[in-house]
C-alpha cells in the first residue's frame, strides 16, 4: 500500500512537517474510498473520522515502533479511530446493515444511474461493490485490503490479527460467494 523508505519514516517519527504532508497527500484518498464505499457516511462524517485519525497520526508517530510494518500500524490507527466514532455517534451498526436492503436507498441509486447513463463496467462494479456489502464485516475488510489496498495475506493478517491461513480462507469463500451471487 505504502512504500516509504527508512529515510521517510524517520522524518515521520521526527514528526517532520513536509514528509506527514506528503503522507497525508499519499493516503488520504485511499482512507477516503474506504470510508465511502463501504459505510453509508456523509462526507462530513467522513471528514471528521479521517480529520481524527490523521490527528491520531501525528500525535502517535513519535511511539511508533521501526520493527513494526508501518502500513499494519497506520490501519490499525485507522480502524481504532472509526471504533471510536462509531461508539462516540448515534451510529447504529443494526441500522447500519438494514439500509443496504431499504428499497428508498436501491430505487435512488438506480435513477442516479439511469440519469447519468453510467457505462456497462460501472454497472457491474457496483453489482459486485452491492455483494460486498452482503459479506460479514471482517471479509468485506479482508476483500477492501486484498483487491483494492493490494496487500498481502501477510499484511492483512499483521492489521486484522487473525492468522495468514484464515485470510486466505475467508477471502478465497468471500470470492466463492461473489461469484455464486453474480452468476
Amino acid at each position: 500500500m505504502f512504500n516509504f523508505s527508512n529515510d521517510f519514516i524517520d522524518k515521520l517519527i521526527k514528526k517532520d512537517k513536509s514528509a506527514f504532508n506528503e503522507f497525508y497527500l499519499k493516503s488520504i484518498d485511499i482512507f477516503f474510498r474506504y470510508l465511502k464505499s463501504n459505510y453509508f457516511l456523509s462526507d462530513s462524517e467522513i471528514y471528521d473520522i479521517i480529520s481524527d485519525f490523521y490527528l491520531k497520526i501525528w500525535n502517535g508517530i513519535g511511539k511508533y515502533n521501526t520493527n513494526y510494518n508501518l502500513n499494519s500500524w497506520v490501519w490499525t490507527v485507522f480502524k481504532n479511530t472509526m471504533k471510536d466514532y462509531f461508539k462516540g455517534s448515534n451510529f447504529k451498526l443494526d441500522e447500519y446493515a438494514s439500509l443496504g436492503k431499504d428499497n428508498d436507498i436501491n430505487d435512488l441509486v438506480s435513477q442516479e444511474s439511469e440519469s447519468l447513463n453510467i457505462l456497462q463496467s460501472d454497472y457491474e462494479y457496483s453489482l459486485i461493490n452491492k455483494e460486498i456489502k452482503n459479506l460479514d464485516d471482517l471479509s468485506k475488510e479482508i476483500i477492501h485490503l486484498k483487491y483494492v489496498e493490494e496487500l498481502s495475506n501477510k499484511e492483512i493478517s499483521t492489521i486484522l490479527g487473525i492468522s495468514i491461513d484464515n485470510v486466505r480462507q475467508r477471502a478465497s469463500r468471500a470470492i466463492n460467494k461473489l461469484k455464486s451471487k453474480l452468476k
